[in-house]
């Protein structure tokens, strides 16, 4: 919600649902600054997020997620690498002089299944491109060099990292998307040392 100071000023806060529709008797927890909030939020994000060790983490997170999510593909690569082996040997053992009368088809038989594989593992990865380790190190490097102080990037941060933030008279726990570990951080480090500055304003009407 938002409120206007006695000097025209417009301030924007978070406050508990139950305390707007029913009153300070079903919740007492005071409104939050909007800004220092969502600040510390995204600079927390970006320090436990994007050091060297979680960024890994993450990598490994996402290319074990893309094996699980296509299981044809690597299925097909198999076979293809066995394909592949096929004709191989079978051109070793036409170049030992090795023939029989099914030479020639059996290698006709085998380049057609080859470029046959090629072919579907290529509409695989048009369907859903295999992102490679070093793309992703670009992408989540681009989070952390990023401007924080641009409301964009700050919400890009927050929409792809961070899963919620629970606000409580003494602390603020913050919880992200790619684990089950909660950081939590007293209400006063979010709001800095002066509670003036962080009260709500009279709200003019």
């Amino acid at each position: 919600e938002s409120g206007t100071s006695h000097m025209g000023n417009t301030y924007y806060y978070y406050k508990c649902g139950n305390a707007k529709r029913h009153g300070k008797a079903h919740c007492d927890l005071k409104a939050i600054r909007k800004e220092p909030l969502e600040r510390f939020v995204v600079d927390t994000a970006i320090k436990v997020i994007f050091s060297d060790e979680i960024i890994e983490r993450l990598i490994d997170l996402v290319m074990e997620a893309q094996q699980q999510e296509n299981t044809r593909l690597p299925v097909l690569k198999e076979q293809l690498r066995d394909t592949e082996k096929r004709l191989a040997n079978l051109l070793e053992a036409i170049e030992q002089g090795i023939l029989t009368p099914t030479t020639k088809q059996r290698l006709d038989e085998l380049e057609a299944r080859k470029e046959a594989l090629n072919t579907s593992i290529l509409e695989e990865e048009l369907k859903k491109p295999v992102l490679t380790r070093e793309w992703i190190r670009f992408w989540l490097e681009k989070f952390r060099k990023g401007d924080v102080g641009s409301t964009e990037h700050q919400r890009q941060i927050i929409d792809t990292f961070v899963n919620s933030v629970y606000v409580f008279d003494d602390r603020v726990v913050l919880n992200f998307n790619f684990t089950d570990d909660a950081k939590t951080v007293t209400r006063e480090e979010v709001l800095g040392s002066s509670a003036v500055d962080n009260a709500p304003p009279c709200i003019s009407h």
